[in-house]
């Protein structure tokens, strides 16, 4: 007869997320704001948790809701009658991403205009 072997458990989530938010076309969406100074965008938004239900990501992390928005077109960050961004597809009046948290709009910001120089260099080439 074997002798079990004894089992490993392995946590790969070596801290908290710091909120779990919810992207939703049915409700607004729900942010949580939290206190992330001298922390990069790019490092937080990696760590936010987001239930996302519009690009059906499921649980994800922001910064993977975001970069999967502006890889299927979604590249055009805007501000709303009350003062948040969103993110929709250029020339479209809604987005499937209506609210982001504040720490993503420079993150925002950086990457739509990297992608920018990037599709300008492109089309010098050619």
């Amino acid at each position: 007869m074997k002798q079990a072997q004894p089992q490993m458990c392995l946590d790969f989530m070596s801290s908290t997320p710091f909120f779990t938010g919810v992207n939703s076309p049915v409700a607004d969406p729900q942010i949580k704001k939290q206190e992330m100074s001298g922390i990069a965008p790019e490092l937080a938004l990696s760590e936010m948790v987001v239930d996302d239900r519009v690009l059906r990501l499921g649980k994800t992390s922001w910064k993977n809701l975001l970069d999967t928005a502006i890889a299927t077109g979604h590249t055009e960050l805007y501000e709303s009658s009350q003062g948040e961004f969103g993110l929709r597809k250029p020339g479209f009046r809604f987005g499937p991403i209506a609210r982001v948290p504040e720490i993503a709009v420079p993150y925002l910001r950086e990457r739509l205009a990297a992608r920018k120089g990037v599709q300008k260099s492109r089309h010098r080439g050619h």
